[in-house]
């Protein structure tokens, strides 16, 4: 089964106990790497969650809202760093398209200078 594995598995045999030892050199970065950048507040001493992450965040946010809202909002409203607003029109446009169409109401974006790369608001708009 490790045969088409990219990383490196290793087999070390049978422990003490009777349990098979197998390490695999890991390929990809870690999740923290995967989910965080640098934090530019602490001057990359600690860790700032994504543009990608902040993104998923956003969609989980909409569809949640929208299942609590029901059909009495006409539009939703997100307010986000730019890093995060310009992912969602370029990188991530087909998964917020997706999210629109599931939840059947228009999202306007909005950019907020101020805002952390973790941080957003929505707001659903009668």
């Amino acid at each position: 089964a490790a045969a088409d594995d990219p990383g490196r598995v290793t087999v070390s045999g049978f422990s003490g106990l009777g349990l098979v030892e197998i390490s695999r050199r890991r390929v990809r970065e870690s999740l923290v790497a995967t989910l965080t950048g640098p934090c530019p507040t602490c001057l990359n001493l600690g860790y700032a969650k994504s543009a990608e992450s902040t993104c998923l965040d956003v969609f989980r946010a909409l569809v949640t809202q929208e299942r609590l809202d029901g059909a009495g909002i006409a539009k939703y409203v997100v307010h986000g760093p730019e890093a995060v607003i310009d992912r969602l029109l370029d990188e991530d446009a087909g998964r917020l398209a997706a999210v629109i169409d599931r939840i059947g109401c228009p999202v306007e974006l909005q950019v907020e200078p101020g805002y952390r790369t973790d941080q957003f608001d929505l707001i659903g708009a009668p």
